[in-house]
């Protein structure tokens, strides 16, 4: 069966674009996701890209953009992926928000998103001797050092182990420069970022000054953090609504984003940090617009990969997907591609595809944010109502890993 809806249509010298995907049956938010996932996967642009810093390859486009309406005090969790925002998400989000910068705080959480680049970071710092310094990332030995990795930086033995550098968390809230002095010595100063747009909006709401960025040149080419910042950069805008009310947007410019896994995680997550910074500014949340540059879904390594750079393919799987529902062209992809071999887990597009199959609930989760400062934050200030976690996303027992 063919289901044919209109998705933002647009009519362009009397052409009308459509999908084959039904949204009527999704929340206001999973709409803007599906619309991306869609968009991605059919764009005239998507190309293929070899692996440059993971092994895993990508299909990808870039410049994109999106909206989520937050007004309602809603957080676009999705209701068609499985995400979990308690032991995941907001961990991250208010350990970055709280300057907490060592794996441990984060690991004490249940929180383990960057325990392969904290381990990467670590490990660089070794003697050549060291068992850990040969690893090759995103190999079986590789994972399974992970583990004890983990148990050593839990343990408190070796704080080194488990700093993250000059990670989002300092440059956030304490950003380094340098200054001189009166005999005109450098000396290194820090700025609180974060800190200071919450106290520049209650005292200049309408500022262009409003930005923090974890973009610091001299520490992303020197390798000063466990990974160079993705989100790089967030912009406040206060303004006033037709009703009286001071709204505050956000948005925020991604450089890479892994789709299937890093958007549907990191929108929610800056949704929060707008609810947050509105809340403690004395504002209501407005929009959060998510900017891309290299927007990707990994493909894999191997033949895998290979099948997607072979634009016959892909033009294949376009066709599919605007043309059958996504269960169909599922089963028909699952017939065409390789084997992952021992790497299972690490194409994407058959799980985005899986995820555009799914419905929604009709209302979107709500966000409640009991925070009165930033230091002092915890994950419990963050309160999610509203929220029915739909399954994992899985195939024929395969669930998607997260290239490190």
């Amino acid at each position: 069966m063919l289901f044919i809806v209109y998705l933002n249509s647009w009519v362009s010298l009397g052409v009308i674009c459509k999908m084959s995907v039904d949204i009527s049956k999704l929340n206001k938010h999973d709409k803007v996701y599906h619309q991306l996932t869609y968009d991605i996967l059919t764009s005239p642009k998507l190309n293929f890209r070899k692996a440059d810093r993971v092994v895993i390859d990508t299909i990808g486009v870039f410049g994109n953009q999106v909206e989520y309406d937050l007004k309602d005090g809603t957080i676009p969790l999705s209701n068609t992926k499985n995400i979990g925002y308690k032991t995941q998400l907001f961990p991250e989000v208010v350990g970055f928000m709280r300057n907490e910068n060592n794996l441990k705080w984060y690991l004490d959480k249940k929180m383990k998103i960057w325990t392969p680049n904290a381990f990467n970071h670590y490990r660089s710092s070794l003697d050549d001797s060291h068992p850990w310094k040969r690893l090759k990332k995103d190999t079986l030995e590789f994972n399974a050092a992970l583990d004890d990795f983990e148990q050593l930086v839990l343990s408190g033995d070796d704080s080194s182990a488990g700093d993250l550098g000059e990670f989002y968390p300092r440059q956030w809230r304490s950003f380094k420069g340098v200054d001189f002095d009166s005999d005109g010595n450098p000396e290194i100063i820090k700025v609180d970022q974060l800190g200071d747009m919450v106290e520049r909006l209650k005292s200049n709401p309408y500022s262009r000054y409003h930005l923090v960025t974890a973009w610091n040149p001299y520490d992303v080419f020197h390798n000063k953090a466990a990974l160079a910042p993705c989100h790089v950069l967030f912009q406040a805008y206060a303004y006033e609504d037709s009703e009286g009310i001071m709204r505050l947007d956000m948005k925020m410019h991604q450089r890479s984003a892994d789709h299937l896994l890093g958007v549907a995680f990191n929108a929610p997550q800056y949704a929060a940090v707008t609810a947050t910074i509105a809340k403690l500014a004395g504002m209501e949340p407005g929009s959060f617009y998510h900017s891309f540059g290299d927007l990707h879904i990994y493909v894999g390594t191997g033949n895998r990969a290979e099948w997607y750079k072979n634009k016959n393919n892909i033009r294949w799987l376009q066709d599919e997907l605007k043309t059958k529902h996504p269960v169909d062209v599922l089963d028909n992809l699952l017939t065409k591609l390789p084997s992952e071999g021992n790497f299972p887990g690490y194409d994407h597009v058959p799980f985005a595809i899986q995820q555009l199959s799914r419905e929604s609930n009709s209302e979107p989760a709500k966000l409640s944010v009991n925070a009165t400062d930033l230091d002092n934050m915890s994950v419990e200030d963050l309160v999610v109502t509203n929220y029915k976690r739909p399954p994992k996303l899985n195939i024929e027992g395969v669930f998607p890993h997260m290239a490190s």
